[in-house]
């Protein structure tokens, strides 16, 4: 990739918006409430309920797709009862 002064400047500007933004009391409020957020009982307990159900969502779907391609692999077999 040629670098030229264009990109040398939007990538200075880029820097300099970040910096703004982390610095930014807004941001810093979101942090601060984000943290809190995290530290609440009940929202530690939705969190780890959501977090247990995506794993039993995943594996369902992990098993589903197994079963999938199983049958797709052994679709050509004559299973012993449909001889």
């Amino acid at each position: 990739m040629i670098y030229n002064e264009q990109l040398f400047a939007i990538e200075n500007q880029m820097d300099n918006l970040y910096e703004v933004l982390i610095k930014s009391a807004t941001f810093q409020n979101y942090l601060k409430q984000k943290s809190l957020m995290y530290e609440d009982k009940k929202v530690r307990e939705l969190r780890a309920d959501f977090i247990a159900k995506k794993r039993i969502l995943k594996r369902s779907r992990l098993m589903e797709n197994t079963r999938l391609i199983t049958e797709k692999n052994n679709s050509h077999y004559v299973k012993p009862n449909e001889l």
